[in-house]
């Protein structure tokens, strides 16, 4: 049977391909115009990632049109958008060479920073204004991430505690302890041994009052780094893991702050480099080797999801909660697109309520080391360093009023 063929019809479909295309902006395998909009609107653009996130291209003012966000289906085989992280910049910090840890307080609007340049140095930093407004030197070689108490002010770092009103040092403990955690709600302080030739499975419970340890506990798991502590549910998560052969930090441990027993042991799929608490959805999220974030549900400390943010090997050190925009934030290197922009920082924007991916922020310059991220909620700021850069970045991430779709 022949079938009538007409190359008006051919040209027509063309035509309306072409005119579809253009109103959507980017597709995956593609790009076409992006079209213009008003004066003082944001530049947005959509794109569909492997089927099952839309995602905002470039937004560097507030959204106030609804974007929905798929769930995302767990495959890694995403596009990389290669936004310009400095579209989010509102302010830069100059440091010397090594900023580290980085912390806020959002009740003074505080920002604290660790630099491990030389002798460690902890500079606070006015949020506000975004310039250092003092210089506290440590003096020693050990380095530690910031620990606030917005309840009274104080930060805690290695073993010494900094008064957040004069800025000044106001106590130290034992050299041999390291503080990991704080619950403000009572004023108890959390510490780990940190002693080179000794293994580090011993919790201190420390008085904020006085400095005083009013409580210990031995082990069978490695406290490797800082613990996140939740002050509504008096419960401790920390990277560790089970005495064996090749100890790595594989397990997420839940610990009763209050009585110091062992409420749980998380297992993961790969090696923690760093966890955050979201207080508000009682959930804790940790980033694992080499390009994940673990879900936990803090009601039964069981694993909810599990979801590959990238395709790439990448370390994701930063991590923060934004509940205000209903965001996730995650940072970390490279940000490759086939075998280009592999030493480039990436910060990635997830769902708060799906998990998807929304976006994605490339810095323009190559700091492929450890990047930390902190949010600050009373002025909606994101405080980021990276090592070896010199600087920190004050970002203003835009509110997408997200509506959450399921895959």
């Amino acid at each position: 049977m022949r079938t009538n063929f007409s190359w008006k019809t051919v040209i027509g479909w063309l035509v309306l391909i072409t005119l579809v295309a253009s109103t959507v902006g980017y597709l995956i395998g593609g790009s076409y115009p992006i079209n213009r909009v008003t004066q003082g609107q944001s530049q947005i653009s959509y794109s569909t990632l492997t089927s099952t996130v839309t995602a905002i291209q470039v937004a560097t003012q507030t959204v106030t049109s609804p974007v929905t966000v798929y769930g995302t289906s767990y495959k890694t085989s995403l596009t990389i958008e290669n936004n310009s992280l400095s579209n989010l910049v509102v302010g830069k910090i100059q440091l010397p060479p090594y900023p580290m840890g980085i912390a806020a307080d959002p009740i003074t609007n505080k920002i604290f920073v660790v630099d491990w340049y030389q002798n460690t140095t902890l500079f606070v930093i006015n949020g506000t204004a975004d310039s250092i407004i003092a210089k506290i030197p440590l003096n020693t070689t050990v380095y530690s991430d910031p620990i606030v108490n917005p309840i009274t002010g104080n930060v805690y770092v290695d073993n010494f505690v900094i008064n957040g009103t004069t800025n000044r040092v106001s106590g130290k403990i034992n050299s041999n302890i390291t503080f990991s955690g704080v619950d403000e709600s009572n004023n108890i302080v959390y510490g780990r041994l940190n002693v080179p030739t000794h293994v580090s499975n011993e919790l201190y419970k420390i008085n904020g009052s006085n400095n005083q340890i009013i409580d210990q506990q031995n082990y069978s798991a490695i406290f490797l780094g800082n613990m996140k502590v939740n002050p509504d549910t008096h419960m401790i998560y920390v990277p560790g893991c089970f005495y064996s052969t090749r100890c790595t930090s594989d397990a997420v441990i839940a610990i009763n702050d209050t009585t110091l027993r062992i409420q749980q042991g998380i297992p993961v799929t790969n090696a923690i480099l760093t966890l955050e608490i979201d207080r508000q959805s009682n959930l804790v999220y940790a980033t694992v080797l080499e390009n994940s974030l673990v879900v936990i549900n803090g009601s039964d400390n069981q694993i909810l999801r599990t979801i590959p943010i990238t395709p790439f090997t990448n370390e994701m050190f930063g991590l923060a909660v934004d509940n205000s925009a209903n965001l996730i934030l995650v940072s970390g290197s490279p940000a490759c697109v086939g075998f280009s922009y592999c030493g480039l920082s990436t910060l990635y924007l997830l769902s708060g309520t799906n998990y998807g991916l929304i976006t994605t922020f490339v810095n323009n310059q190559s700091f492929v080391e450890h990047t930390t991220l902190s949010f600050d909620p009373s002025i909606n700021e994101t405080f980021i360093s990276f090592e070896y850069s010199g600087f920190v970045l004050a970002l203003k991430i835009p509110n997408y009023q997200i509506a959450a779709a399921p895959p």
